[in-house]
């Protein structure tokens, strides 16, 4: 059977024990945070991660106060994605116990705070989750069988910034898509978590502007520092004057990112060739600061409704990935 970057719960299985096994096993914990987790409550890390969650499961039981080790681990695993707008935030109400989460579904409502330290800072979190339906064929199954599946976003409170990380994943949501997962469609889901967020907050949470960010200020200072830096484009959808454009690096499915660069070399030499026809000149070397020029206009003044890129260093090292809307 195919795993998803989701958590899948088989029917009658949501709650209890071993609800609690199949959360500590599945993709919410990375191997470093069960690991975190057994040197806590004193397990060998030398295990198989299956008997990990095995002996931590038997550990809460013996010792229901590990539940907060738990949910802290949970916190500190790296997200896919995050997004954040700005807002004081002045009192942090209590929702559900987010030990609940461990032996249980839950329901799709905040649950926390809880509070973590970092050596830099003391940050409080909140938990919700979210539900769907994946069909799966498992292992000695001859038909599709129908897992539950929970999507956990975690809101992080912190001075001045709310912010919402998530990792997606990709699920088959009817039996007729079985064999063609699709991709989780989470820019419908944040926009309305922030929403819900800040009328349990009771405050005002603005916009931080990322895409004006990312294609004014960060674009002038990173993307021509190419002695320190590589920004690559990923991903870009803008429309404007009734033409649309839809491009994703390395996807069969959308126009490939190199298809934009290819068709910002082609004006430029239609506009190089209509120049040197009809008055005799053509545009200055380097040609390439024309392709830049095109792909910029595509991008910032298209009429952009998305666009996706990565940074790095010289050295490999990833800095900065964003997904603007």
């Amino acid at each position: 059977m195919s795993k998803i970057n989701a958590l899948m719960v088989p029917e009658g299985q949501t709650s209890g024990w071993d609800f609690a096994g199949i959360f500590l096993k599945g993709p919410d914990f990375g191997t470093d945070a069960l690991k975190e987790i057994c040197k806590a409550f004193g397990i060998s890390t030398s295990f198989s991660k299956e008997l990990q969650a095995y002996y931590i499961v038997q550990h809460l039981i013996d010792h229901p106060d590990g539940a907060n080790d738990v949910i802290r681990a949970l916190l500190k695993v790296k997200r896919e994605w995050a997004s954040c707008r700005s807002g004081v935030v002045s009192r942090l109400p209590k929702g559900r116990d987010a030990r609940e989460l461990i032996t249980d579904i839950g329901n799709r409502q905040w649950y926390g705070p809880i509070e973590v330290e970092t050596e830099n800072e003391v940050s409080q979190w909140y938990i919700r989750p979210e539900f769907f339906t994946h069909w799966a064929v498992p292992e000695n199954y001859s038909e599709p069988q129908k897992f539950n599946v929970r999507w956990l976003t975690f809101a992080r409170i912190s001075q001045g910034i709310v912010s919402i990380h998530w990792s997606g994943f990709t699920f088959a949501e009817t039996e007729e898509d079985v064999y063609s997962n699709h991709r989780l469609q989470y820019w419908k889901y944040i926009p309305d978590f922030f929403g819900k967020l800040q009328g349990f907050l009771d405050t005002k949470l603005d916009d931080i502007g990322l895409h004006s960010i990312v294609l004014h200020n960060m674009w002038d200072q990173y993307r021509y520092d190419r002695d320190r830096f590589i920004w690559k484009d990923l991903r870009i959808r803008a429309e404007g004057g009734g033409v649309a454009l839809s491009a994703r690096a390395g996807s069969y499915e959308d126009l490939d990112i190199d298809g934009i660069k290819n068709l910002a070399q082609t004006l430029r030499r239609s506009i190089d060739r209509e120049l040197s026809r009809k008055f005799g000149s053509t545009l200055p070397n380097p040609a390439e600061h024309f392709d830049e020029v095109i792909l910029l206009t595509l991008i910032q003044e298209f009429g952009a409704l998305s666009y996706e890129f990565s940074l790095v260093n010289n050295m490999g090292d990833k800095l900065f990935r964003a997904h603007c809307y």
